[in-house]
């Protein structure tokens, strides 16, 4: 085919082809530029959607955790006071065994009247008051203390007095003894 067409009418045809394609592209690329918009906003929404709901869960949770604070606060409280409890009866010395062992040395025939044991006792002179019924039993139990070395230490007499006999146990006896600090660990 043979194109007669003069030089600038060609172009002009061309140039307007181009023009057609060029804005072609410009109205897909506002209607895309549109979509983008579009896209953008709805996603804009369902963010802040998200944010006011994830806002209203924090405020209700803080909400529920201002019931339980009274509860965490009792639960810390006891504790608290359950850690005190096991460091006292860490440290807790057993005086009623201790008071049995001792019980158990004394011989036939004597009772004990008074003991005094506390914390600064064990280590340190202890007077031991007994009651006896004669001064074989005061010798005796001396003898009894002495013979107990994994309990008692520096056994001493310190005196037997005879008194009025109103419960059958005339004699009354003072032993010093020193009460070993190991019978707290055992």
């Amino acid at each position: 085919m043979i194109n007669l067409l003069p030089q600038d009418e060609k172009r002009q045809i061309i140039a307007g082809q181009t023009n057609r394609l060029l804005a072609r592209y410009c109205v897909i690329s506002l209607a895309l530029a549109a979509l983008l918009f579009i896209y953008i906003g709805i996603s804009y929404f369902i963010l802040m959607k998200s944010k006011s709901d994830a806002e209203q869960t924090i405020a209700e949770s803080n909400r529920q955790l201002s019931q339980y604070q009274e509860v965490q606060r009792q639960a810390k409280q006891f504790s608290d006071n359950l850690k005190v409890a096991k460091s006292i009866l860490d440290k807790e010395v057993p005086y009623s065994k201790i008071a049995v062992k001792i019980a158990q040395v004394l011989p036939k025939n004597i009772v004990l009247q008074s003991l005094d044991l506390d914390a600064t006792t064990f280590g340190k002179p202890v007077s031991l008051t007994t009651k006896g019924k004669s001064y074989n039993d005061a010798l005796e139990l001396k003898t009894a203390l002495e013979n107990k070395k994994d309990i008692f230490q520096n056994v001493h007499l310190v005196s037997v007095t005879a008194n009025e006999a109103k419960d059958g146990y005339p004699m009354s006896i003072v032993i010093s003894v020193v009460i070993r600090p190991e019978v707290i660990k055992s």
